[in-house]
């Protein structure tokens, strides 16, 4: 079954939309593989391959947060570290105090970094240029402050 082909008539130019091909398909049904086999990793993977694939996968998350702010956006933010700290406390009080599955955990604390996040960035949106980059840099400072002084957290040493 093939997508429809749409020809639309725009300023007397015709315009042909083709809503997916065979490599776009094939693409998708990869995707969906690929998604399968990492969301199964932790069923089969050795513990130091889930350890490389976390770590790994949080580089690709800073790169694409990168990649949106200062590539798309045209703003260099130097704090979304923040949030990645936020979430990952999050996500240890919630496994080790609260008793929560660590997988359950962790989309668990990226909610609670997102509701930090949204009210901070109403106000670190209205930053512009290099004031951006310095208010960025200063917010991700208070938090950094405001934890060290959680001694729950372990303190300005952190905790494990």
């Amino acid at each position: 079954m093939e997508n429809p082909v749409k020809t639309a008539k725009t300023d007397g130019r015709a315009y042909t939309v083709q809503r997916g091909t065979r490599a776009s398909r094939v693409a998708l049904l990869l995707l969906l593989l690929a998604t399968l086999a990492i969301a199964s990793a932790p069923y089969w993977a050795a513990r130091d391959t889930m350890r490389d694939f976390t770590q790994l996968a949080s580089y690709l998350l800073f790169a694409l947060m990168w990649n949106l702010l200062a590539g798309y956006g045209g703003m260099v933010s130097i704090g979304q570290q923040a949030f990645f700290g936020i979430g990952g406390y999050a996500m240890l009080v919630l496994a080790n105090v609260c008793g929560v599955s660590p997988f359950l955990a962790v989309p668990l604390g990226a909610g609670v970094a997102v509701l930090v996040a949204l009210p901070v960035s109403r106000i670190a949106f209205r930053l512009e240029g290099g004031y951006f980059a310095v208010g960025t840099w200063v917010i991700a400072e208070v938090f950094r402050l405001g934890m060290a002084n959680v001694s729950a957290l372990g303190g300005g040493s952190g905790t494990s």
